[in-house]
């Protein structure tokens, strides 16, 4: 309520302020409290309808909603927090699509993505903050000499995935794996890894 009652043009905090993902990071906790592990066997048809959903999910709550990276507080009090909670039902339903589908359906750089995901999580508001405001100039004139109109979500977005995407490469490799090695003397319940 506190963003909506305060409508910007530019980017938003609320993206990046923990008390407003909270709800993404409490719904993680009790979906697995509640799952204890059990895995579902569904079919194609049930997984492939759950991620339209959450697809569905996303898109009312950016179209209808008006919950948006670059103006995320022109919505009014009722469009957030019903967007935000669309978001949240989105999330749900598109990790339940995934989750516990078999391992051969499951592209193996797509998993890897989901292994080094908590690194690009970490980094992604740094870098993307380095990419829009520190070379801003710069890659608008490179988009416009390649005949691309808008830079941010054309090169601007490609150059910060990747590079996010690179360190947390790094990160997993050089700083995540050392400790997840030392999981196993310290894990109640085996994973994965």
């Amino acid at each position: 309520m506190y963003y909506a009652q305060r409508p910007t043009t530019g980017f938003s905090g609320q993206w990046t302020n923990s008390f407003v993902q909270f709800q993404f990071f409490a719904a993680g906790i009790l979906l697995s409290t509640y799952l204890k592990g059990w895995e579902p066997k569904w079919n194609a048809a049930l997984r492939i309808g759950l991620f339209i959903t959450g697809v569905i999910c996303w898109l009312i709550a950016s179209m209808v909603c008006e919950i948006n990276a670059d103006a995320p507080h022109l919505a009014t009090i009722p469009q957030s927090i019903t967007g935000w909670f669309l978001i949240l039902i989105g999330v749900i339903a598109m990790f339940l699509s995934l989750y516990g589908a078999p391992v051969k359906y499951m592209p193996s750089k797509l998993a890897y993505l989901g292994r080094i995901s908590y690194g690009m999580y970490v980094f992604h508001i740094t870098i993307y903050w380095i990419v829009f405001n520190i070379f801003k100039n710069e890659l608008a004139t490179f988009s416009e000499s390649i005949g691309l109109l808008e830079w941010k979500n054309g090169i601007g977005s490609v150059i910060a995935f990747i590079s996010t995407t690179l360190l947390a490469m790094l990160s997993y490799k050089c700083f995540e794996k050392p400790f997840l090695k030392l999981k196993s003397r310290f894990t109640l319940i085996p994973s994965r890894d």
